[in-house]
């Protein structure tokens, strides 16, 4: 894969496929999961994922209250975490 000629806008998907992407999605690193929770207030919590080439799987417990909230409002946020910028491929 290598990184798109044209810059592409944020939220637009086809950013996933770009090789600093794959390389983050690939990796080992914590990530954060922001979203809103029902009293209104936004959350971010340190996640483990998974990335299963389509979509970000991140695990919980059946009666978290992350769950409903992310149900009722499925707006959200995520960044996995680096030590270093993301080295771009040339």
């Amino acid at each position: 894969m290598t990184a798109p000629a044209v810059t592409l806008p944020q939220g637009d998907l086809r950013l996933l496929e770009t090789d600093v992407a794959q390389r983050l999605l690939h990796g080992k690193e914590l990530a954060r999961l922001a979203y809103v929770a029902a009293d209104g207030t936004p959350r971010v919590l340190p996640v483990m994922f998974h990335w299963n080439g389509e979509q970000i799987v991140v695990s919980s417990f059946a009666g978290a209250l992350k769950n409903n909230a992310i149900r009722a409002r499925p707006a959200v946020a995520f960044t996995i975490d680096t030590n270093s910028h993301p080295r771009r491929s040339c």
